[in-house]
């Protein structure tokens, strides 16, 4: 069993060999002209039309056909174990330790499969069936009906090769004669031998150790047969070494699999061609094509570049004019892999599949865009894996932006795009199911709400932008009514916003984000706030002249002004003051701080200061400096809260 074992494991080990480097040359045959990045003299040879008629796949039919017979081989054996264990139900079973002894009388033949032990009671002594039984007890000491069922399984396998079943024939026969010889030394060789001539049998069980069967001459002259003498025993012994080398002959060799035939190709008038527009134009340095053969770029050796389409009848006869007749595109150079990023990553659960990415604009870009994370170049697939939690921001070139800008590594468009904290981290299945929900947000939609699910199983709400101009912008929030929606430091309804952002976003200028602004006063009692800000706002300290605002209130008793500005809802219900602000209530309750939102209808306030500066909330009993004041005008109670948390 050993040796059958090894003739599976042998030929996958792996024997180092010496490399023996073979410097390849490469000749690529293509229907269409593909992107070429130096001026190293090569061709292009177009390739045949193949005849008509689909040829025949043997090798597909032939492994079809190999599948189905080891399928229906499987089967049978299968089915036979369980048809076996069926009829043990009818069966009496006598148990002695582990044995399990079943005795019949209907003609079931002497023999044994696992610790199972078959004897048929009718047509033996007692002593006859002593033998037998401890014969059959060797067979199962011995697990060879184990090794049995391990020579099936791999007959089912290799059915197709006739050396596996002399193989399975030989591991049982030697079960035979190694049971023989045991049983042989406590035992009379000559009764034994009759007992075996008695009870033989034609039959060959699938699964069965039988006690005799034919043909028995070989069994019984290994029964009568001296031992082999030492000098017999080294001979063989000798023979191991020689076959372990005969085995290890067909090991695979990592050598052969670095080894790559030469391919020679002979010059055409394509090279000639391309030769010749280098030296009749001594200021090129060489050209470029993109996959799809549409597009040409000539390079220059001052550093720049230019993009002609060669689809558009003016861009040719521009091309023409200026350089005169165009050579072929000639294949690419062979490219050696690129050295994965040593960036650390959280890597993507296997089996979970992703045709979305959280980078918006891809659609207009080519098939292979250059992508670059933290100034490092990683493969465009890495587009539908990235997390929008470790993006911190992202520009999308287009194909002409691109390659003005990054030459010809940029000639399908780029992405760059700036992490958080120098880590990537990958789309969960959960961000999978939650990007599916925002993409079925219409995408001519400006303004887009849905529902998320959160890794805690709860439920909450996302919102996306969507610019007219290209660009989005998406949060997550618990509750949609505390989304802020502000344009340049000032806060707005969310109908208003969508208005003011759908103008301004068609022009495509200007910055947008997700938060609270660092350069704006914090925002209480939102979540978070969707800010745009247009080329010309530079700030809040720097865009705005401060000056003093004053309106009415609803509120009797209640004065206030800003230094920056006022903002009123539509109905009146909401105040927002920006800029360094005073109230006082009745003469008794005073407040300054950077923010503040008045509820004129519940009569509440919320006030919040900048970073690094405290709301002032002073009334008889003294002065108290917090992070954040919520005060009840109806009632005069105050909330203080420092550090995110509320003080007395």
């Amino acid at each position: 069993m050993i040796t059958l074992g090894l003739s599976f494991i042998i030929p996958c080990i792996t024997l180092p060999a010496e490399n023996i480097p073979v410097q390849p040359v490469f000749h690529q045959i293509t229907d269409q002209p593909v992107d070429y990045g130096s001026n190293d003299p090569t061709i292009t040879i177009m390739a045949e039309a193949p005849e008509s008629g689909t040829p025949i796949n043997w090798d597909q039919k032939l492994h079809a056909f190999y599948l189905l017979a080891t399928a229906l081989l499987m089967l049978h054996f299968v089915v036979s174990l369980v048809i076996f264990f069926l009829r043990l139900r009818n069966q009496q079973i006598e148990k002695i330790g582990k044995i399990r002894l079943v005795k019949s009388s209907s003609g079931v033949s002497n023999g044994s499969f696992l610790n199972y032990i078959f004897l048929s009671d009718t047509t033996i002594s007692k002593l006859e069936a002593e033998q037998i039984l401890a014969h059959e007890i060797e067979h199962v000491k011995r697990y060879h009906s184990i090794d049995k069922l391990f020579a099936r399984a791999v007959q089912i396998v290799l059915w197709f090769n006739p050396f596996s079943y002399f193989y399975s024939k030989a591991i049982e026969e030697n079960h035979e004669f190694e049971v023989d010889r045991a049983i042989s030394q406590n035992a009379d060789k000559q009764l034994y031998a009759e007992l075996i001539f008695k009870l033989s049998t034609g039959t060959n069980g699938e699964f069965f150790n039988h006690f005799s069967k034919f043909p028995l001459r070989t069994r019984l002259n290994m029964l009568f047969a001296k031992p082999s003498n030492k000098i017999k025993k080294l001979i063989y012994l000798l023979v191991l070494p020689l076959t372990v080398a005969s085995l290890l002959a067909f090991a695979g060799r990592e050598a052969l699999k670095s080894i790559k035939p030469a391919v020679v190709h002979p010059l055409d008038s394509s090279q000639v061609n391309y030769e010749q527009f280098l030296k009749r134009n001594p200021s090129v340095k060489h050209l470029g094509w993109s996959i799809d053969g549409k597009r040409m770029g000539v390079h220059l050796k001052n550093g720049k570049s230019e993009m002609y389409k060669l689809n558009d009848s003016k861009d040719l006869e521009k091309l023409k004019s200026k350089y005169g007749n165009l050579p072929e595109a000639p294949p690419p150079p062979q490219t050696p892999p690129v050295k994965a990023p040593t960036t650390s990553l959280v890597p993507l659960e296997k089996g979970v599949g992703n045709s979305l990415s959280v980078v918006d604009g891809l659609e207009k870009l080519g098939r292979n865009p250059l992508v670059e994370i933290d100034g490092k170049t990683y493969d465009n697939s890495i587009l539908y894996k990235i997390s929008r939690s470790c993006i911190q921001g992202n520009t999308v070139y287009s194909v002409a932006g691109a390659f003005e800008k990054f030459g010809e590594v940029g000639k399908d468009g780029a992405v760059v795009i700036k992490t958080k904290e120098g880590v990537l981290t990958y789309l969960s299945p959960l961000d999978i199911e939650n990007l599916k929900a925002e993409r079925a947000v219409p995408g001519s939609r400006v303004y887009g709400t849905y529902p998320i699910k959160k890794t805690d199983g709860s439920l909450g709400y996302g919102v996306r932008i969507k610019f007219p101009s290209g660009g989005s912008m998406s949060a997550t929030v618990n509750d949609l009514s505390k989304v802020g929606h502000m344009i340049d430091g000032k806060l707005y309804e969310k109908e208003e916003f969508i208005q003011i952002i759908t103008k301004l976003g068609r022009s495509g200028k200007g910055a947008f984000g997700v938060g609270l602004d660092k350069n704006h006063p914090q925002r209480a009692g939102f979540e978070t706030v969707l800010w745009f800000h247009t080329k010309e706002f530079d700030g809040l300290r720097t865009g705005y002249k401060p000056t003093r605002t004053q309106p009415k209130s609803k509120i009797e008793g209640l004065l206030f002004n800003a230094s920056d500005s006022v903002k009123f809802t539509g109905d009146h219900r909401f105040i927002h003051l920006y800029g360094r602000t005073f109230i006082t209530y009745q003469m008794s309750t005073t407040i300054s701080a950077d923010y503040v939102m008045i509820d004129t209808e519940e009569q509440t306030l919320i006030a919040s200061a900048e970073e690094g500066k405290k709301v002032r909330f002073s009334t008889d009993a003294g002065m108290v400096l917090a992070d954040t004041v919520k005060y009840n005008i109806r009632t005069k109670k105050e909330k203080l809260f420092r550090d995110n948390r509320e003080i007395n």
